[in-house]
């Protein structure tokens, strides 16, 4: 009689346990970082991966199931949240970049060498003032706030009074940092929620797991 799921995934989590406690495993966890290798080895582009979310996942599962790791990590890419906020810091594919290749950091000066002092003195104030707004076109009005010390040194009253807070950029119901993303093929209500129970697909090569968010560990974590 084969192994049951159960007997599987314990003995998977001992595995990763013993590691984790420098015991000698029976052999060497297998956690994959594979990154768009899902992609790749169920024939889905990089512009899928960041667009159809449903067939990421299927790609995901199929990659899980046929390589049974120990643990497994699946990473969630989107386009539209991306596009939402006007992310400068990447070109992905479909946008900014070709639809067969992997994203690209956008090598710039985020952080000037003379904003050191200014960052150190309230790391806070210079991310949401000044970093923020640099890397999300549609976060620019919070340049216009004043020093967070100052806008909220008499709690309410502070930040109630401030003007920046009536400019039209800030209050327009459709300012894009508050406008649902559009929704292509695959994304929104149609899309597989990635609350949800992995038993039925990872059984009985690989852990029983039911979780919030695909793990790094097959612990149940939900």
């Amino acid at each position: 009689m084969g192994k049951t799921t159960d007997d599987l995934y314990r003995e998977r989590l001992k595995r990763v346990e013993d590691a984790v406690r420098l015991a000698v495993p029976d052999r060497v966890p297998f956690l994959p970082r594979a990154g768009f290798f899902a992609a790749k080895y169920a024939g889905l582009s990089p512009e899928g991966a960041f667009y159809r979310s449903d067939k990421w996942l299927a790609a995901n599962k199929k990659m899980i199931i046929e390589l049974e790791p120990d643990m497994y990590r699946v990473s969630e890419y989107s386009g539209p949240a991306l596009e939402a906020v006007d992310c400068r810091q990447m070109k992905w594919p479909g946008h900014g970049g070709p639809a067969n290749s992997s994203y690209q950091y956008v090598e710039k000066e985020y952080m000037a060498a003379g904003e050191y002092d200014a960052f150190l003195d309230d790391p806070s104030d210079f991310l949401v003032r000044t970093y923020l707004p640099r890397i999300f076109g549609t976060l620019e009005p919070l340049r216009e706030l004043p020093p967070l010390p100052t806008l909220f040194l008499h709690g309410y009253k502070g930040a109630t009074s401030s003007a920046v807070f009536a400019a039209p950029e800030m209050t327009e119901p459709w300012h894009p940092s508050i406008r649902p993303a559009s929704k292509p093929e695959g994304i929104g209500p149609s899309r597989p929620p990635w609350t949800v129970s992995l038993r039925a697909w990872v059984s009985p090569r690989a852990p029983p797991v039911r979780t919030c968010m695909p793990p790094l560990i097959p612990l149940p974590i939900c």
